[in-house]
């Protein structure tokens, strides 16, 4: 971990390249638009190349682990908890769970800090991002700005690196979000009915409408930090991963239990042997 505390900051000198064979392949649809291990061995082979955000993952002032896609916290941690006792299932144990979550949906009660980042885009462009992308492209210095508080019930935290696009939200949580700009879109969903959350994933899933309703806020952040409030332990160090208090973080598909959390973006830490799309 000191290691990875002393080279956080410098570009990882190794290119990777991935062939899907997970069960959403966000990554690979995001930086080639298709989930094709055929077109990804393509890439590979010829060479080409795209530079990726990265993100670390802190707790008590060390790393605990790094990111490329998706930290989230609430209704996809819960989602993603409940679908490890289907595994047999395949892939559809995440559609199964998520149904079973959705009707008895919880909210979690927590303090959210974060600093916005400065950058020439927003969550809400139109323009998404794509070879060539020119908010990838320019180098902004980030102001080191105040942090930003929230305190609140909350169904929901997602900090998309990208857009997270997958079978289940072909634009993605967050389609305008960009995948080198040294930032992440933190969508906020405050506490809401079953029916009331159903909408606005349908509106992600299916409209490309992610952040309708007054429920929900999006910023365009690069750090975030979040405190689990578990009214039912004295304090947040007694609290255990398996407390109905609090939810579990969903890390790139894996739990991740503790319930306080610092995240921080780097810009263009990684490099992918892969095409964005035109």
């Amino acid at each position: 971990k000191q290691w990875y505390q002393r080279r956080v900051r410098e570009p990882c000198p190794i290119k990777i390249g991935l062939i899907p064979a997970g069960s959403t392949n966000a990554v690979v649809y995001c930086t080639t638009g298709l989930i094709d291990p055929t077109t990804s061995a393509l890439q590979i082979a010829m060479g080409r190349e795209v530079k990726i955000d990265l993100v670390s993952v802190w707790f008590q002032g060390e790393i605990e682990r790094f990111a490329t896609n998706f930290c989230g916290y609430g209704f996809l941690g819960d989602v993603l908890k409940s679908s490890e006792n289907y595994r047999w299932m395949g892939p559809s144990r995440y559609d199964f769970s998520g149904v079973k979550t959705i009707l008895n949906l919880r909210s979690y009660r927590g303090r959210i800090e974060f600093k916005e980042g400065l950058t020439s885009g927003t969550p809400i462009d139109r323009k998404i991002c794509r070879h060539g992308c020119e908010v990838c492209s320019e180098f902004i210095e980030q102001p080191d700005r105040e942090w930003n508080v929230i305190e609140d019930r909350f169904v929901s935290i997602d900090g998309c690196v990208m857009s997270c696009c997958s079978p289940q939200a072909n634009k993605g949580l967050s389609p305008a979000a960009h995948l080198g700009d040294g930032c992440l879109d933190l969508i906020i969903h405050r506490q809401a009915s079953g029916l009331r959350y159903l909408k606005y994933l349908t509106n992600t899933a299916f409209f490309s409408k992610p952040f309708t309703g007054d429920l929900v806020d999006v910023y365009r952040v690069t750090e975030f930090k979040f405190t689990s409030d578990c009214s039912e332990c004295n304090h947040i160090m007694d609290c255990n991963p398996d407390c109905n208090g609090r939810s579990n973080w969903n890390i790139d598909g894996e739990i991740y239990g503790e319930g306080e959390i610092h995240v921080k973006v780097h810009r263009q830490l990684l490099s992918l042997l892969a095409c964005q799309p035109e």
